[in-house]
């Protein structure tokens, strides 16, 4: 059995309680069930109506090595619900006059350059923070998320590879040059800005855009995977990865603040954060899309200013989600009625995280959830293709025949000038991968052909080219992507 600690926040403020006792302690039994089903260690689940604190629900451990509970100020990475804070900042930024949302990107980024780009159309800060510029290049993403192997220099160069679209496009790409241009403006790092003019106005202490203070932190939710038998964790993000599309860590109560300033008028103890006006231009839709249809009674259809536009149940809303290997979120809010919710996971399982971000928005709506969500939480345990985290583990230093030439002939850097530098290292007679931080340990699957494994879930299929006596390049590729072959330096 999970446990199960239930924090409830300023119930006895209200004359009437927002949410019913009974209807929130069924709810309260049904994402319990759903976490159990499909191996999800640890949730909270936030709730705000009419500017308090409707409920902080803290379900389950932040690690399954010692149970340690969820509580209140746990922090939880919630990857790219950064956006929203990265856009809130620019909009400060704004008010504060020290940029313009219609100052193109080339103003404060004299490096930035794209293929087949015309300076009349060049993308404004705006156009970035509402993805209308359609710029998108997976190496970037790849580097700035997870291998860290990246730099300015190396982001320009890779960048005037990229033709932009010009179609509306949700793209990594429109906030990591985001955060430059906050870096610039204000002259410290992107995280610092945000902590500067979001964080400290809010009161949001327990906020980070720092993997060395989220999980440097005994009280922090450490990402899992879910196995056959339940979950395990899995490595987290370091500090050089946590970029602006998707690098900050929050708690339930300071994702509680974050849902009331949106909710709100701009205020914080009275002091202004931000005009009505504008926060009412964060919510303010730049840009339409197909519809995508997350839940019958739930979509998506443009972007304002960081946020979705959406629907839930027929009424005009905002949201965002995030997930990352081992962690899950979504925040959305309903500015019609003056309520919001955020659910925070410490394994990426969407079917638990739909069914608590339904109950809950329907409980402060003072709607019956149905048991739709539950039955395809169920149907996603019984359906689900667990991981297999046992497999072959002899490493090819130590597999008789598994390598073609002395093992020391392998050991050196090999390198592709889109996709970074791999470094393969001899240790306590052990051949090792690492490109940037992916740190892999080796399996052997033929001569010459390996599993590089990071941590127990991600995985790539490998393979060291031998000519003549030489170990000339390593090819590596994740599932079924194209192997990309990285050439040996001498």
């Amino acid at each position: 059995m999970l446990a199960l600690a239930t924090i409830v926040i300023a119930a006895a403020l209200f004359a009437d309680p927002p949410v019913a006792k009974s209807a929130l302690d069924a709810a309260r039994a049904r994402w319990v069930e759903a976490m159990e089903l499909v191996h999800v260690p640890g949730m909270a689940v936030v709730g705000v109506k009419d500017g308090s604190v409707a409920f902080v629900e803290c379900l389950g451990v932040r690690r399954v090595r010692d149970g340690a509970p969820v509580g209140g100020d746990t922090r939880f990475y919630i990857a790219s619900v950064t956006k929203t804070f990265v856009a809130t900042a620019a909009k400060v930024l704004e008010e504060q006059r020290e940029l313009a949302l219609n100052d193109p990107v080339a103003k404060w980024l004299p490096k930035f350059s794209l293929t087949g780009h015309d300076v009349a159309r060049s993308p404004t800060i705006e156009d970035l923070l509402a993805h209308r510029s359609g710029l998108e290049s997976v190496p970037i993403v790849f580097r700035d998320a997870y291998t860290g192997q990246i730099d300015d220099d190396v982001y320009f160069r890779l960048l005037t590879d990229v033709r932009p679209s010009g179609v509306t496009t949700y793209s990594n790409i429109h906030f990591t040059l985001a955060g430059r241009v906050l870096e610039a403006v204000d002259g410290a790092r992107w995280q610092d800005v945000v902590a500067k003019r979001v964080f400290e106005p809010l009161g949001m202490t327990r906020s980070t855009g720092y993997a060395s203070v989220l999980w440097g932190d005994d009280d922090s939710a450490e990402p899992h995977a879910g196995i056959a038998t339940g979950a395990i964790a899995v490595p987290h993000k370091s500090d050089r990865t946590m970029h602006a599309a998707g690098g900050l860590g929050t708690t339930p109560n300071d994702a509680a603040r974050w849902l009331s300033f949106q909710l709100g008028d701009g205020r914080v103890n009275g002091k202004v954060v931000l005009s009505q006006e504008g926060l009412a231009d964060l919510r303010t839709r730049r840009s339409t899309v197909e519809r995508d249809t997350i839940l019958p009674w739930f979509s998506t259809d443009g972007f304002a200013l960081g946020w979705q536009t959406c629907t839930y149940r027929n009424l005009p809303a905002f949201g965002h989600g995030g997930g990352y290997t081992g962690a899950a979120c979504f925040f959305l809010f309903i500015p019609e009625k003056r309520v919001g919710v955020a659910v925070l996971l410490n394994r990426d399982s969407t079917s638990c995280m739909a069914l608590a971000l339904s109950d809950a928005l329907d409980l402060l709506l003072g709607l019956d959830p149905g048991p739709t969500l539950m039955e395809r939480v169920r149907g996603t345990a019984r359906d689900a293709d667990w991981p297999d985290v046992s497999g072959p583990a002899t490493n090819p230093a130590r597999h008789d025949g598994a390598l073609s030439l002395a093992v020391e002939h392998y050991v050196g850097r090999y390198t592709d000038e889109v996709w970074g530098d791999v470094e393969v290292a001899l240790e306590d007679g052990e051949l090792r991968v690492r490109l940037g931080d992916f740190d892999c340990e080796l399996h052997t699957t033929g001569v010459d052909t390996f599993e590089a494994r990071v941590g127990p879930i991600r995985r790539f299929a490998g393979q060291f080219y031998v000519d003549d006596g030489v170990v000339e390049d390593i090819g590596l590729a994740a599932q079924s992507e194209r192997e990309i072959l990285f050439e040996r330096v001498e």
